[in-house]
């Protein structure tokens, strides 16, 4: 749904810092929807997704502040994940 992390994104990360109000005031707009949300599982894990060119980035919103976006007039845009971990690969 295009927009939905405008909406959601500020709310979802009140949840996880004790924003009860923003989360109330959220679920009440979401069930009031066009296409209205019924159950809102407050408890599962958020997740923040950067996509570009087919290659996608996810995190739990708790560290999207480690992800930082750019961008670079001669040479597009980049996404840089800090971290004082070593990055490891996974192949599926």
């Amino acid at each position: 749904m295009p927009g939905a992390f405008s909406l959601l994104g500020p709310a979802l990360q009140a949840t996880q810092v004790g924003g009860s109000r923003l989360r109330r005031e959220v679920i009440d707009e979401l069930a009031d929807a066009d296409r209205p949300v019924n159950h809102v599982d407050t408890g599962a894990p958020v997740k923040v997704t950067y996509t570009a060119e087919g290659i996608k980035v996810t995190a739990p919103l708790s560290a999207a502040h480690k992800i930082v976006t750019s961008k670079h007039p001669a040479s597009g845009w980049q996404i840089v994940i800090r971290t004082d971990d070593e990055p490891t690969i996974d192949y599926q």
